[in-house]
């Protein structure tokens, strides 16, 4: 729990996703939502509701958590050091949300070059990650024969 509690000082960032928070410990649970830099919560059930609310002080409610819709969230982020007041973002777009604004025909062609540009940025020969796995996991090593003392030369046992 210590690295938990302080995480932001050493810039360490995670994702926690779970069911529901009652899954978390209470040390951990503590840890994480004492020292949590940015909230991005979608629809939850009213025991998370009711644990989450004083997190977003008088702006949001339970039963505005409860009662999301799909993709909507509600914010709360840290931005230089200040929690400016929780947003409210709905993340709908593509052909369940046609009025979303967001319903561009996907062009294949397109698509393809981002995928390709994306493997040529990012991407590594799978031969190569398999042989770097094996070196740092020493996978590769061959089981390594005790050596004969050399002749002339006593042991040295201390």
């Amino acid at each position: 729990t210590s690295i938990l509690s302080e995480a932001r000082k050493y810039k360490l960032n995670l994702t926690l996703a779970h069911q529901y928070i009652g899954q978390l410990p209470e040390n951990i649970k503590g840890a994480v939502f004492g020292n949590v830099g940015s909230l991005f919560i979608t629809r939850c059930g009213s025991e998370d509701a009711t644990f989450l609310e004083p997190q977003f002080e008088s702006y949001v409610k339970a039963t505005d958590l409860i009662n999301q819709g799909l993709a909507h969230y509600y914010v709360k982020m840290l931005n230089d050091g200040k929690y400016p007041s929780p947003f409210s973002l709905d993340a709908s777009y593509g052909p369940k949300f046609p009025d979303s604004g967001f319903d561009i025909k996907v062009n294949p062609e397109i698509s393809k070059i981002i995928k390709d540009m994306s493997r040529l940025k990012y991407g590594r020969d799978i031969n190569i990650v398999n042989m770097d796995i094996n070196r740092r996991s020493d996978l590769d090593r061959k089981e390594e024969k005790p050596q004969e003392p050399q002749s002339g030369f006593p042991p040295i046992n201390f």
